[in-house]
């Protein structure tokens, strides 16, 4: 399944690499670049962003966000099953020396230490992992790879058409790895029609709107 979804993706990158991304973009990289702006803005009132952090980025694409993290990230590391996308990223983020691209297995993330990054991202790439049966494994990885403080955003999770089946498998499954849902199900965007889900280490807190996950810590420890 998941070499299928790879050689997939590829194709979808060779016609068009905006829409291979996010199909309502039609292609459009202004369309595709406003939605990301968008997206990274939630982010970033979430207390996504921040000087020192780690960011882990599973399917990252042609690396539009690690292009737009960057600037407010310690580093930030995109992975992709397409070896086209994650060639077109690599031309795209060559400029930036905190970012790390990576071709992977799509199996899991065992490349990674545990508590490696301080906020793990994933956008439009769940609903792969629910249809190929990697969901599970994979909210278990992140807990593993997240730090605590930390933070996991998961920008739709299904295309099953179920929000409800959606929120009941992600608190549990949450519960099951050691995580708590803070943002459940919101549909945030005007730009773009995804599900904004959010998830935090169960024991620490989620930082307040407009702070930073440094904030928080300096505030945890006092």
């Amino acid at each position: 399944m998941v070499q299928r979804l790879a050689s997939s993706f590829d194709a979808a990158a060779r016609i068009s690499s905006a829409a291979s991304v996010q199909l309502s973009s039609l292609g459009d990289e202004e369309k595709l670049s406003a939605a990301t702006a968008e997206i990274t803005g939630w982010l970033q009132r979430q207390g996504f962003t921040g000087a020192g952090l780690r960011i882990l980025d599973i399917g990252c694409g042609i690396g539009r966000f690690e292009i737009a993290l960057s600037p407010a990230a310690l580093r930030v590391v995109g992975i992709d099953i397409s070896p086209s996308m994650i060639s077109i990223g690599l031309e795209r983020c060559a400029a930036l020396p905190n970012v790390e691209l990576r071709l992977t297995s799509g199996l899991d993330l065992a490349d990674f230490g545990d508590a490696s990054f301080d906020c793990v991202l994933a956008v439009d790439s769940f609903p792969y992992l629910v249809l190929a049966g990697l969901a599970e494994r994979y909210l278990k990885e992140i807990g593993r790879v997240l730090k605590r403080p930390g933070m996991a955003a998961i920008l739709n999770y299904s295309y099953r058409g179920s929000p409800a089946l959606d929120r009941s498998e992600i608190h549990h499954l949450a519960e099951a790895y050691g995580m708590q849902v803070v943002i459940d199900g919101e549909r945030p965007f005007r730009l773009w029609d995804g599900t904004a889900f959010m998830l935090v280490p169960v024991g620490t807190l989620r930082p307040g709107a407009g702070s930073g996950v440094d904030e928080e810590r300096s505030v945890r420890s006092t």
